[in-house]
């Protein structure tokens, strides 16, 4: 006979039982879900930039373009000389130049934000009134990004042994004098066509990060792809580099697939980044009419393209551009910004956790070596050949 107490008891029991289950299986959930959002924020990134200029009544805009890698908040402060300005606006807008938000102020500093998302935008500035000479204003940017390090690119991050090796193939003891560096970080940047297979694999073995380099924006009549350039591209020589000459980088679309073919040599040798050079051509006597955002729209084509290889790619001068460029770049290279007293703009790099390294020819190491170890800058003083030696590292 069954004992309708204990029957009861066990059912009271069991419902305790799966109750607890139940809130057991919504704590646990719940605990996942958390974990997974925190691990969303902590590798989201915020990338924050300053730009500064001065306004004219007689051109009272200016405009910058950001891209944001992740959805978030962007938030624009602009400080401006009011006593001159009676008025201005700050507008954002997206990649087709339709209006997100904007905000129009007559004190300094105000402030604009919206959400984003990955893509193109554009921060406008627009003065009103009319005011005698420049007055100067200061726009500081941050917008949401996406961590880079997820995608599995090789990171280059400051504090590294390297050498900048352009004018022979590294040999053995070339690659032995990185290797042996006590410094963990160690890298070579080295002719893409002239270097073979076999040396980036000796490279990588001894721990080295491959950079692989080629000219971007101007063409060399002794690369093997030379034929591939048609003349319409082709503009004045570079002075002091025989057989070569500047590129039309507005002709992405004639460009784009040759440059995308290097990449893809660069790849199948085994190269972890790519450098690629004379891309400031808006900046020099070119023979064609480029101005800042034919050269900005080329070096993004760059970057991005190179990621979509998942290769690194290092921003090489364009100094004016630097702030702008880093958020697709993942280092920057630089010659001469020292001798040149133009250093200051890579902050933008080293503040993102990214490597700047930089080459100096015409002076010595002790005139430059302590402002950029202050500057988290990895320098190197060497001679015009580029060859293994000589090479003196700041650090």
């Amino acid at each position: 006979m069954t004992n309708k107490k204990n029957t009861k008891e066990s059912i009271k029991n069991s419902k305790s039982f799966w109750n607890n289950k139940f809130f057991l299986l919504i704590a646990i959930t719940a605990f996942i879900a958390i974990g997974v959002a925190y691990l969303i924020i902590a590798r989201a990134a915020t990338n924050s930039l300053t730009f500064s200029g001065s306004l004219k009544s007689a051109s009272p805009t200016a405009t910058y373009s950001i891209s944001p890698t992740a959805s978030g908040t962007l938030t624009s402060t602009l400080t401006y000389n009011s006593t001159k300005i009676k008025g201005i606006t700050l507008t954002l807008k997206d990649a087709n130049g339709i209006v997100i938000v904007s905000k129009s102020s007559t004190s300094s500093p105000f402030t604009l934000s919206s959400t984003v998302t990955s893509g193109s935008y554009q921060l406008v500035i627009q003065a009103s009134g009319t005011w005698t000479r420049s007055a100067a204003y200061s726009l500081a940017v941050s917008y949401p990004m996406a961590d880079t390090v997820s995608t599995g690119i090789k990171t280059v991050r400051p504090n590294i042994a390297w050498n900048y090796q352009l004018g022979s193939v590294p040999t053995t003891a070339d690659l032995d004098v990185i290797a042996s560096s006590t410094n963990p970080n160690k890298l070579i940047v080295f002719d893409l066509f002239d270097t073979p297979a076999s040396t980036v694999s000796l490279a990588k073995s001894k721990g080295i990060t491959a950079v692989c380099y080629f000219s971007a924006g101007s063409w060399e009549n002794w690369r093997p792809d030379a034929s591939k350039f048609p003349s319409t591209v082709l503009g004045k020589n570079l002075s002091g580099w025989a057989g070569e000459k500047w590129l039309d980088v507005r002709q992405v679309s004639t460009l784009g697939p040759i440059m995308a073919s290097r990449m893809d040599l660069a790849k199948q040798k085994g190269c972890d980044a790519v450098d690629p050079d004379n891309v400031d051509g808006y900046t020099n006597n070119t023979g064609f009419p480029l101005v800042a955002q034919d050269q900005f729209n080329y070096n993004k084509y760059l970057a991005d393209t190179a990621h979509s290889k998942g290769l690194a790619v290092s921003l090489k001068n364009d100094i004016d551009q630097v702030a702008q460029l880093q958020p697709y770049f993942d280092f920057a290279i630089n010659e001469q910004c020292f001798q040149y007293s133009e250093c200051a703009g890579y902050s933008a790099f080293t503040n993102a956790g990214k490597a700047v390294l930089n080459v100096e020819y015409d002076i010595t190491a002790a005139s430059f070596c302590p402002a950029a170890n202050t500057k988290n800058i990895d320098a190197l003083k060497k001679d015009l050949n580029l060859l293994a030696l000589p090479r003196e590292s700041c650090r």
